[in-house]
Parts: structure tokens; C-alpha cells; sequence
């Protein structure tokens, strides 16, 4: 019997912390959907100084229109980078 080559890897994304503005830690992130969902919910209430601290290193403001103040490299940024090598490797 030979050896299939393809196998499904483990993925883990990232994992961070939401804070309110009055830095009342609200709990934690775990996928880009979340995320989003977040940020969907910030824009729609126009709520401002939410903000989410990734990696204990990367303090992330989220504006009342749901943008991001940065987005450091490895923060949710997998699946894109998977579309990346599929559509420009290919």
C-alpha cells in the first residue's frame, strides 16, 4: 500500500485579547472570522478605543469604522498568504 501524499495539517491561527476603551478585557479572538465579526460590530455602533493586544507585544486600536491601526505580519494573515501562492505560484 503506498503512501498518500497529500495529508491535512494542523493550522492554528492566532489568538488575541479584546479590550474595551475603558480597558475592560472583554475576551479572547480566535479566528479571523471573530475578528471580523468584531470589527463589524464596532463600525455598525460606531464605537471608538475597542482594541485587541496580539502576540503580548502588539497593541491594536479598532476605529469606529472597523479599520485596524496596524497589522503586523502573522496577525490573521495565513489565508491570504494561501491565496497568494495559490493564485501566483500556480
Amino acid at each position: 500500500m503506498s503512501k498518500e501524499p497529500i495529508k491535512i495539517n494542523k493550522i492554528t491561527e492566532p489568538v488575541c485579547n479584546l479590550y474595551s476603551p475603558s480597558e475592560k478585557y472583554l475576551g479572547k479572538i480566535r479566528s479571523y472570522l471573530q475578528l471580523n465579526d468584531v470589527r463589524i460590530q464596532i463600525m455598525n455602533l460606531k464605537l471608538d478605543g475597542y482594541y485587541v493586544v496580539w502576540d503580548n507585544d502588539y497593541k491594536i486600536s479598532i476605529d469606529k469604522y472597523g479599520n485596524m491601526s496596524e497589522w503586523p505580519k502573522g496577525f490573521y494573515d495565513l489565508g491570504e498568504n494561501q491565496l497568494w501562492i495559490l493564485c501566483c505560484m500556480g
